[in-house]
């Protein structure tokens, strides 16, 4: 799949999770691997993950990004198939399809440059060799993104999103070094009202992609887990003294209670952190 060149941010996938890291300064293009067909294996961007395709619902994306600009949730452009959600300017669309017939035309047109299947991602350890594998082929960025970083005090911190199961804000390591992110618009907004007009009310840490919800608080353990991998590259974790994070984290929950989510709920999320 690919991912355009998005402006003044850095993407790269971190140790278990999907994790963005949002400078203010920072430009970079990165790519990966793009698909034609649904049988065709796909990399998965969490280190721990293990996908399964569903038979009806696929990721495409238009050569033209302009394509998609008449698109709705529910509309069928042209009765080819049904649109489920539209990924901003991207040119990408999730789709489901009725048919064979209807899938067959996806893969059959030319204006596409790929259609992939809705994987269902979910949590699975792997250990030794598989880990090491896992890490050799990720074109993670850690080192070059966390030069970005400023020191506490030196203006606004760098911002790092991590798509996972969500986090547990009340954890004393994230409360005690000040790193949780705050959408400070609807922090100080109204309850119930979209105060900042992203499409997300509440969302004040960030948002539940896998229940649509703003109650992104971990219930698998796993997405605090990693954010506090994230964290412990700036400061000793372990320590008696927390100190004050140079980072802010963004929960952005895509995996259930079970571990389970899709890629297109790890797209939404994706969208979120860098819109």
């Amino acid at each position: 799949m690919k991912i355009n060149t998005i402006k003044n941010r850095t993407i790269f996938s971190f140790l278990l999770s999907i994790t963005i890291v949002l400078p203010l300064q920072a430009q970079t293009s990165i790519t990966q691997s793009a698909t034609k067909s649904e049988k065709k294996s796909t990399a998965v961007s969490t280190a721990q993950s293990r996908a399964q395709a569903p038979t009806s619902e696929y990721i495409i994306k238009y050569k033209d990004t302009l394509a998609t600009a008449g698109f709705r949730s529910g509309s069928r452009p042209n009765s080819k198939f049904t649109v489920k959600s539209v990924y901003g300017r991207s040119g990408m669309v999730q789709v489901k399809v009725e048919s064979q017939a209807e899938l067959a035309a996806l893969l059959a047109n030319p204006d596409l440059e790929f259609v992939e299947p809705n994987y269902i991602i979910t949590v699975n350890p792997i250990e030794g060799s598989d880990v090491a594998a896992a890490a050799a082929v990720a074109n993670t960025q850690v080192r070059d993104s966390w030069a970005l970083e400023k020191q506490p005090g030196d203006g606004p911190k760098t911002v790092v999103a991590v798509i996972d199961s969500g986090l547990d804000t009340t954890h004393p390591l994230f409360t005690e070094s000040n790193s949780v992110w705050q959408n400070d618009i609807e922090k100080n907004g109204l309850a119930g009202v979209d105060d900042d007009s992203n499409g997300f009310i509440d969302d004040i840490n960030g948002w539940n992609f896998a229940a649509n919800s703003a109650n992104n608080f971990d219930d698998n353990n796993h997405g605090t887990h990693c954010a506090g991998i994230v964290l412990s590259v700036g400061q000793d974790i372990l320590s008696s003294q927390i100190q004050e994070s140079k980072i802010k984290i963004m929960a952005l929950k895509f995996l259930d209670a079970t571990g389970v989510g899709s890629s297109s709920k790890a797209i939404a999320a994706i969208y979120y952190a860098v819109d």
